[in-house]
């Protein structure tokens, strides 16, 4: 599971970290790479509200195994891919594959783990999530440049396929306990009566939509802006991934001490503030600093949320996975998408510009984020369906 989710959290920036080298070998705009990212986080959410659904039902070991393999294959074809077209395609059926794998891992993970060790879990899955941010996105770069972008993203798939046969044949099922809801569309009708679960949709679509949006675009702007190559950029999502590496595993102990409330409060606080003042960086450093506090606070966020989910009751843990994390697929989606519409019409000025006005409308949304603060910490008591007779 942690190779499974080393490769899915590189792949989930791949495009983003290797977008100037993608324009140059696809002879496309900067936009035409951008939907990339739009399609495979829209097809991500589409089939997250099935996938994660199922794994209630006919048991999470499988669907995870399922989602592994394609996920692997998918991403292997990327890498095979000829031209725009092809990999547009590819990238599509690659959203696809890894809609049971966000919300899945850590549905497994609850459903193995005591509940006073929920936090722990999530932390620990959640620190081989962000080596993947602070290892693979520089390890793609770097396979990029030495052989070809092609072969960037097949040191990714490749793993990816090992590690469905090891979640395969290693790991047991486990039962959920009270069996299945009663109905698919029931159940998310039933879920989104509760105002814990709307909370949820909105926190999360906003926190993704505002991070993604400037990890999109983080490194063609500091190529246009700063004069700084891809390769070196890159180091920006190293230092935010060693900072979400350290929240990670370090997370049980944060919400012991601090509580939900106050965490996603003061890291709602500091993204904001970090947003703001990233355009104003002159330097690699000044863009790394700033990178690593947004990624620190993003991931504070982050696994909070994962561990309220955590205490939804087991026959529904995949159904409210899905909704959460097809909130967030949505907002990845969405944000670059919106980003990349701004960016076509302004510069990528340091000071000025489209990048600037995308981070300040970032900041706005983390900011009108926390409006549904309270409802969200009653997510545990959101409402169950009752299981099929």
């Amino acid at each position: 599971m942690g190779v499974l989710l080393f490769c899915f959290a590189a792949n989930l920036l791949i495009v983003a970290a290797l977008m100037p080298d993608l324009v140059r070998a696809l002879r496309v705009t900067t936009q035409d790479v951008s939907l990339l990212i739009t399609v495979y986080a829209m097809l991500s959410a589409a089939f997250n509200l099935v996938a994660d659904p199922l794994s209630d039902r006919l048991g999470r070991r499988r669907i995870l195994a399922v989602a592994a393999l394609a996920f692997g294959v998918t991403t292997v074809g990327c890498g095979l891919a000829p031209d725009f077209a092809s990999l547009f395609v590819m990238r599509a059926l690659n959203g696809i594959s890894v809609a049971a794998i966000g919300g899945g891992t850590y549905a497994y993970l609850a459903d193995c783990v005591a509940k006073e060790r929920a936090a722990s879990a999530i932390g620990i899955a959640s620190a081989c999530l962000y080596l993947g941010t602070a290892g693979g996105v520089p390890l793609v770069v770097h396979v990029a440049h030495a052989w070809s972008v092609q072969a960037a993203f097949l040191v990714l798939g490749l793993p990816s396929i090992v590690a469905a046969a090891g979640i395969w044949f290693a790991l047991p099922e486990v039962p959920t306990g009270a069996g299945p809801t009663a109905g698919l569309l029931r159940g998310y009708l039933d879920a989104l009566q509760a105002p814990a679960s709307r909370a949820l949709l909105l926190f999360s679509f906003l926190s993704f939509a505002a991070g993604y949006a400037l990890n999109a675009f983080l490194v063609a702007w500091m190529e246009r802006a700063l004069s700084i190559e891809p390769s070196r950029g890159a180091l920006a999502f190293l230092a935010g991934g060693v900072c979400s590496f350290g929240v990670s595993v370090s997370w049980a102990k944060v919400l012991k001490d601090m509580g939900s409330k106050v965490a996603l409060v003061l890291a709602s606080m500091v993204a904001a503030t970090a947003h703001v003042l990233i355009p104003s960086s002159t330097a690699l450093w000044h863009v790394m600093a700033g990178y690593a506090v947004v990624s620190f606070a993003f991931t504070l966020r982050l696994v909070a949320l994962q561990t309220l989910v955590a205490q939804v009751p087991a026959h529904q843990r995949g159904l409210y996975n899905s909704l959460f994390t097809a909130s967030t697929q949505i907002g990845m989606a969405l944000g670059p998408m919106a980003a990349g519409a701004l960016l076509a019409r302004h510069s990528f000025d340091t000071t000025a510009g489209g990048f600037t006005a995308m981070n300040l409308l970032a900041a706005g949304a983390i900011l009108l984020s926390l409006a549904w603060l309270r409802p969200l910490l009653r997510l545990a008591q959101a409402p169950t369906s009752p299981p099929i007779r």
